[in-house]
């Protein structure tokens, strides 16, 4: 019987392919984030360049597919949580404890200053781990209408400088995994329809252990039911004086091959079910030695058994069927 399931699932994984796809693994992203710009002179005209220059890099910097942007406001809530006052933000140290805080990799800090009808904005990129000032540039602005071209042309320099100089260009190396078939699936699908949990099994799952073994126990209850139900059913017919006797037993027989059965039956839906729901998400099976083992053994003994040296030398004689039985 066991030699009969390893030779079944030894087969039917046979049929079955792993089929490789290529998953392309996506670069590594530097994660950037640009804070609120100080207004150095207060001039309550002009605060509202406080977050429009930060949300100005948004565009450019994501342009370059260069970088992981986080979101501004989120700068904002850990200047909240750090009590870092709006003045103190164009400052290393700051970006520093912001950056760590947030877990960026770059910050952008600036600030801006009106000077009669002029306004000039200053901008840098500090590298968090170094503490370093990566890139800087600066842009002077007219207290009009074109402020926010002046304020575009800042930010696409400096999205592009900090890209050329933090993220060296490489091309990515794809990164060859393999993934199930449906081909897997639906093998895990049939040996279950064959057998509760053999798909579990041919998926190296523990659950098919359980399943195969109650669905063993089971079949095996519902076959002795069976047969002594059958067995004292055709005494009771046979033997009227008997008829308490026999009745009784078969109807406890039959009650065993009933419970049985239901028990089969729940365990065939329930594995069937679960290899349904879970089997593509099931690791690749692979087949034990034991079963390699036998697998060839088996095929030995359909293909015909291997030359054997003639025994009659030694006053010894033995026919195919005896080594065959022997075998077993």
């Amino acid at each position: 019987m066991l030699r009969s399931i390893s030779a079944l699932l030894f087969f039917a994984a046979g049929f079955t392919s792993l089929t490789a796809e290529i998953v392309f693994q996506k670069p590594t992203l530097r994660r950037i984030l640009v804070v609120d710009f100080v207004n150095q002179k207060h001039d309550a005209a002009t605060n509202f360049l406080i977050q429009s220059i930060p949300n100005a890099f948004m565009k450019p910097l994501e342009k370059t597919h260069a970088f992981e942007i986080l979101d501004p406001q989120k700068g904002r809530t850990v200047v909240e949580a750090l009590e870092i006052a709006a003045d103190e933000l164009y400052d290393i140290e700051t970006a520093v404890r912001l950056g760590k805080a947030a877990n960026a990799e770059i910050v952008i800090i600036g600030n801006f200053i009106v000077m009669q009808n002029r306004i000039q904005i200053q901008a840098q990129a500090i590298d968090v781990a170094s503490g370093r000032v990566r890139v800087s540039d600066s842009e002077v602005a007219t207290a009009d209408s074109r402020i926010f071209e002046s304020i575009n042309a800042l930010t696409e320099r400096m999205s592009e400088k900090i890209r050329a100089d933090v993220v060296p260009v490489a091309v990515p190396v794809p990164k060859p995994q393999a993934v199930r078939s449906r081909r897997d699936y639906g093998t895990m699908v049939g040996l279950t329809l064959v057998a509760p949990g053999a798909g579990h099994l041919y998926a190296n799952e523990w659950r098919g252990g359980i399943y195969a073994s109650v669905a063993a126990i089971s079949a095996v209850g519902f076959l002795f039911g069976h047969f002594f139900y059958t067995s004292n059913y055709n005494a009771y017919q046979s033997a009227v004086a008997d008829f308490d006797t026999f009745y009784n037993k078969a109807q406890d027989w039959k009650k065993v091959r009933g419970y049985s059965s239901y028990v089969f039956l729940a365990t065939y839906i329930i594995a069937l079910v679960d290899i349904l729901i879970t089997g593509p998400n099931l690791k690749k099976a692979f087949v034990s030695p034991f079963a390699r083992q036998n697998t060839e053994r088996w095929q030995i003994i359909v293909a015909g058994p291997s030359p054997q040296p003639d025994l009659k030398e030694h006053g010894h004689e033995q026919s195919a069927a005896l080594r065959l039985l022997r075998y077993f």
